[in-house]
């Protein structure tokens, strides 16, 4: 099992936080938190091969290899995590091994009919956080480049019903161009 109840939510908050791979996340050592500049570099990932035990490897391809910033509110989790275990890695099991993949998926899907959430898994985490960057307004080039996508095409062909369409972006800006000319109009009264 893991190390604790609570490596789970926190694994989870940090998923949805980061929008890491799963992978990525797992193999997440605190040498690649950065808390001064609240980054994570990541270079590494859990690597699991059914009937093999789990290792660390290399990321799943070359732009997964980079530096993400990261909220506090994960640093404080992550903070949390490594000061209660201790080790070379943030998230193990009870015997300080690496954690095999499906063992989060399990603890997931026990929760799942609680909270209720049907037909999801861990990866709709990393949807969450790449719907959040969008809606803030960030563009492809860097929620690719937090994603760790190969390329914009990538990021594109999975995202772009969550980008706003160019009609409902030139229907904000004309709105804004006119808002201080137009409300009220000339001789008519405010609402």
């Amino acid at each position: 099992g893991l190390r604790s109840a609570g490596a789970v939510p926190r694994a989870h908050l940090a998923g949805a936080g980061t929008g890491m791979r799963q992978g990525e996340l797992l193999g997440l050592s605190a040498d690649q938190i950065d808390w001064v500049r609240r980054e994570i570099r990541i270079d590494r990932q859990l690597v699991t091969i059914a009937g093999h035990a789990p290792t660390i490897g290399p990321p799943k391809g070359e732009a997964s290899c980079r530096t993400i910033v990261v909220p506090d509110a994960v640093l404080q989790v992550l903070s949390e995590q490594v000061r209660t275990f201790p080790g070379e890695l943030v998230f193990t099991d009870s015997k300080g091994d690496l954690i095999r993949r499906n063992a989060i998926g399990h603890v997931w899907r026990r929760a799942a009919p609680v909270a209720p959430v049907k037909e999801r898994s861990f990866h709709d985490l990393r949807h969450y956080a790449a719907s959040g960057l969008i809606a803030a307004g960030l563009s492809v080039v860097a929620v690719q480049r937090h994603l760790g996508h190969a390329s914009a095409t990538t990021t594109l062909n999975t995202y772009a019903h969550l980008w706003p369409s160019d009609g409902d972006r030139t229907r904000a800006a004309l709105a804004d161009l006119l808002a201080p000319v137009a409300d009220p109009l000339p001789g008519e009264a405010s609402p």
